[in-house]
């Protein structure tokens, strides 16, 4: 009785898909048309587009370092000196700049602005040595040369 029950419930769902009561339709492969012969296409009014993509130097802010770097500048200029150079009586002046990502008044900040700090530092570090003409290395950095060097001779 299920058997019956099923296929005539297959056989109505069969008949009532395929009522095609003589339209042509886009399933049948006889209505293929060329899509210019009964198409026309309509043409859509978009909004006006008022985006403005030329450089405003208003709206551009200049970063805290690069006002330190300004403000420096001007006060070293003052005294015959500059920035980033070996000055004639033999003194440096390097800016070593790192940020903070946690704001001040949240847990870690402390510790966060210590790091930066250690960062910055580093930098201005690296940047006299590079000044000076210093090749630093390390322990760690000539292990991996010397182990590189070692397994190129196998290949």
């Amino acid at each position: 009785m299920k058997k019956y029950l099923l296929i005539f419930l297959c056989l109505g769902i069969n008949f009532s898909c395929s009522n095609n009561s003589g339209k042509k339709t886009d399933t049948s492969a006889n209505n293929i048309e060329a899509e210019g012969a009964s198409t026309s296409i309509k043409a859509v009014e978009h909004f006006p587009v008022s985006e403005d993509l030329s450089l405003d130097n208003s709206v551009i802010i200049d970063l805290p370092s690069d006002k330190l770097t300004e403000s420096v500048t001007a006060k070293l200029s003052r005294d015959g000196k500059s920035l980033n150079t070996v000055n004639s009586d033999g003194s440096v002046y390097i800016i070593g700049t790192a940020s903070t990502g946690i704001p001040v008044n949240s847990n870690g900040f402390i510790t966060s602005r210590n790091i930066a700090f250690s960062k910055a530092e580093l930098r201005a570090k690296v940047q006299l040595l590079r000044l000076t003409g210093e090749v630093i290395t390390s322990e760690r950095n000539s292990a991996l040369i010397s182990r590189c060097k070692r397994e190129s001779y196998f290949y």
